[in-house]
């Protein structure tokens, strides 16, 4: 492992924590770290900051799966009424996402991201 790498896997990590902590995927930060420290490509890195991101929300998930509401002992602090809602535009724009993955060619999705990102900061 180079020391890019060995850096790149610091950076990652510090940047997925505070993601994760912040109640955020991480993606738009994650896959320009992957493409920089690890010289991925537009998709792979997107698969990679994908991957990692279901895993800590799987993470999240069990670590809270327990918890009670502070102010409703019967009630766990997890809104699965959100999730129900959610979860069909979830599904949708996943599919769409991938979709678009595989067709397009990295220079546009590079703009797509480019875009996005900018965006999501104002």
């Amino acid at each position: 492992m180079e020391s890019i790498e060995a850096a790149g896997c610091v950076v990652f990590a510090f940047f997925k924590l505070f993601a994760t902590v912040g109640g955020i995927g991480g993606g738009g930060v994650t896959a320009p770290i992957a493409m920089y420290f690890f010289k991925l490509d537009t998709k792979s890195a997107i698969a990679l900051s994908s991957f990692a991101i279901a895993i800590s929300t799987l993470a999240t998930y069990i670590f809270n799966l327990n918890l009670r509401h502070p102010e409703k002992p019967g009630c766990v602090t997890l809104d699965y009424g959100l999730a129900i809602v959610m979860m069909p535009a979830v599904l949708v724009g996943s599919i769409v996402g991938s979709f678009f993955l595989v067709v397009m060619p990295d220079l546009v999705i590079q703009i797509m991201l480019t875009v996005t990102l900018f965006l999501l900061s104002i």
